[in-house]
Protein backbone atom coordinates (compact mmCIF):
# COMPACT_ATOMS: atom_id res chain seq x y z
CA UNK A 1 0.00 0.00 0.00
CA UNK A 2 1.52 3.33 -0.82
CA UNK A 3 1.33 6.06 2.04
CA UNK A 4 0.98 9.87 0.79
CA UNK A 5 1.10 12.64 3.01
CA UNK A 6 -0.32 15.87 1.69
CA UNK A 7 1.65 18.66 2.84
CA UNK A 8 2.22 22.60 2.10
CA UNK A 9 5.49 24.28 0.89
CA UNK A 10 6.39 27.81 0.08
CA UNK A 11 8.58 27.29 -2.94
CA UNK A 12 10.77 30.10 -4.93
CA UNK A 13 8.50 31.25 -7.95
CA UNK A 14 11.74 30.62 -10.10
CA UNK A 15 11.89 26.68 -8.97
CA UNK A 16 8.19 26.54 -9.22
CA UNK A 17 8.07 27.42 -12.65
CA UNK A 18 10.95 25.38 -14.14
CA UNK A 19 9.72 22.41 -12.06
CA UNK A 20 6.32 22.71 -14.11
CA UNK A 21 7.75 23.17 -17.23
CA UNK A 22 10.02 20.14 -16.54
CA UNK A 23 6.75 18.12 -15.53
CA UNK A 24 5.14 19.40 -18.53
CA UNK A 25 8.09 19.00 -20.59
CA UNK A 26 8.50 15.10 -19.57
CA UNK A 27 4.40 14.56 -19.01
CA UNK A 28 4.64 14.35 -15.17
CA UNK A 29 2.80 16.02 -12.40
CA UNK A 30 4.23 18.37 -10.82
CA UNK A 31 4.00 16.37 -7.44
CA UNK A 32 6.40 13.35 -9.46
CA UNK A 33 9.03 16.14 -9.92
CA UNK A 34 9.26 17.26 -6.15
CA UNK A 35 8.84 13.82 -5.41
CA UNK A 36 11.75 12.47 -7.57
CA UNK A 37 14.05 15.60 -6.48
CA UNK A 38 13.59 15.71 -3.00
CA UNK A 39 14.46 11.38 -3.08
CA UNK A 40 17.49 12.14 -5.04
CA UNK A 41 18.57 14.77 -2.59
CA UNK A 42 18.04 12.78 0.35
CA UNK A 43 19.90 9.72 -1.13
CA UNK A 44 22.58 11.89 -1.44
CA UNK A 45 22.55 14.08 1.68
CA UNK A 46 20.32 12.46 4.31
CA UNK A 47 21.15 10.36 7.04
CA UNK A 48 19.01 7.64 6.79
CA UNK A 49 18.13 7.60 10.50
CA UNK A 50 14.76 6.72 11.04
CA UNK A 51 12.72 9.13 13.12
CA UNK A 52 8.93 9.28 13.81
CA UNK A 53 6.57 12.55 14.14
CA UNK A 54 4.18 12.61 17.04
CA UNK A 55 0.53 12.41 16.19
CA UNK A 56 -0.59 16.05 17.68
CA UNK A 57 -4.27 15.44 16.32
CA UNK A 58 -4.98 12.66 18.62
CA UNK A 59 -4.62 14.87 21.85
CA UNK A 60 -1.29 13.76 22.94
CA UNK A 61 -0.31 17.24 23.45
CA UNK A 62 1.54 19.89 21.02
CA UNK A 63 1.28 22.45 18.53
CA UNK A 64 -2.02 22.15 16.45
CA UNK A 65 -3.07 24.78 14.41
CA UNK A 66 -6.06 24.96 12.91
CA UNK A 67 -6.26 25.02 8.83
CA UNK A 68 -8.33 28.86 9.09
CA UNK A 69 -5.32 29.58 11.13
CA UNK A 70 -2.47 28.63 9.33
CA UNK A 71 -3.98 30.39 6.03
CA UNK A 72 -3.74 33.80 8.57
CA UNK A 73 -0.26 32.74 9.31
CA UNK A 74 0.83 32.43 5.93
CA UNK A 75 -0.68 35.62 4.53
CA UNK A 76 0.97 37.48 7.23
CA UNK A 77 4.74 35.77 6.44
CA UNK A 78 3.34 36.39 2.31
CA UNK A 79 2.35 39.99 3.20
CA UNK A 80 5.89 40.80 5.56
CA UNK A 81 7.76 39.16 2.81
CA UNK A 82 6.13 41.54 -0.08
CA UNK A 83 7.10 44.56 2.19
CA UNK A 84 10.71 43.40 2.85
CA UNK A 85 10.24 43.06 6.24
CA UNK A 86 11.34 40.45 8.53
CA UNK A 87 9.67 37.12 9.96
Amino acid sequence: MLHCMRTTLLLDDDVHRRAKHLAVDQGRTLTSVFDQALRDYLDKHGSGRPFSVRDVATGSGGLLVEADHMKLILHEEDVEHDLGEAP
